[in-house]
């Protein structure tokens, strides 16, 4: 009787061929379904605990409490703005107005550079015309433009807070 192999036989078959033994080791690899998908919020519930059937982030008020917030905020402000009023000053401004702190030079103001080669520095000159259309000048040197600009610009500052009056010229 002829040996018959298994293998060949299964092969004629079109079974196919037995596993091997890390084949049968590993466990069998299962299809991964995909999950049904998610049925999307109709309702979106805001940290103020109004809801609406917008998709918006939970973290944010609605929009009813932004135009609240909004209206308290623009409130404050007309508040603070006639409280100034009221003590006769205008908001804004640079001298005897309740804005102590200067962000901008006044209108009109006129920087004056020149370099001095034999000393390597700038010179140079801030003009600032007053109410009384009278100037008020300040003086400097510096090693570069932009230190020059910016002392100029702390002497004028130093000046307008102490409220001179006096009409003399500062220099440095």
């Amino acid at each position: 009787m002829a040996k018959i192999d298994i293998n060949t036989m299964r092969k004629k078959q079109g079974i196919p061929a037995a596993q091997t033994e890390q084949q049968k080791q590993e466990p069998p690899k299962l299809l991964m379904k995909k999950p049904p998908p998610t049925p999307k919020p109709d309702k979106v519930t805001y940290a103020c605990k109004h809801e609406e059937s917008i998709k918006q982030l939970e973290s944010h008020p609605c929009p009813a409490c932004q135009k609240t917030a909004r209206t308290a905020r623009m409130a404050r402000k007309r508040q603070r703005e006639a409280t100034t009023n009221e003590e006769g000053n205008e908001p804004g401004g640079w001298r005897g107005t309740a804005n102590k702190h200067l962000s901008r030079l006044p209108h009109g103001s006129i920087f004056t550079v020149r370099y001095d080669g034999e000393a390597k520095e700038w010179g140079g000159e801030l003009s600032i015309k007053q109410l009384d259309d009278s100037q008020q000048r300040f003086h400097g040197k510096a090693g570069g433009v932009f230190h020059l600009l910016a002392d100029l610009d702390g002497l004028f500052r130093a000046w307008a807070a102490q409220g001179a009056d006096d009409g003399g010229a500062a220099s440095s």
